[in-house]
């Protein structure tokens, strides 16, 4: 799961195995325990995680990624 604004990532499945998440929900809003940072260049999808662990994946869709995250963000935006 990415956050096109802030380039914040969690990911939710690993391998086909559901990993660990932390999603905090009230009634009034929502709120992700983000465990890592993400970055896209050119066909490299690089997360950073709070211990400052990179990982790189090459071979990801990044541009069908920055297409969705253009397109989110662009939702987000006030009219």
């Amino acid at each position: 799961m990415l956050d096109p604004v802030d380039h914040f990532a969690l990911c939710l499945a690993r391998e086909g195995t559901a990993q660990p998440v932390q999603i905090l929900e009230t009634q009034a809003t929502a709120a992700v325990l983000w465990d890592r940072q993400f970055r896209i260049r050119d066909d490299i999808f690089t997360t950073t995680d709070k211990s400052g662990q990179v990982t790189s994946f090459i071979g990801y869709p990044t541009e069908s990624i920055r297409a969705a995250l253009q397109r989110a963000t662009q939702q987000q935006a006030p009219d």
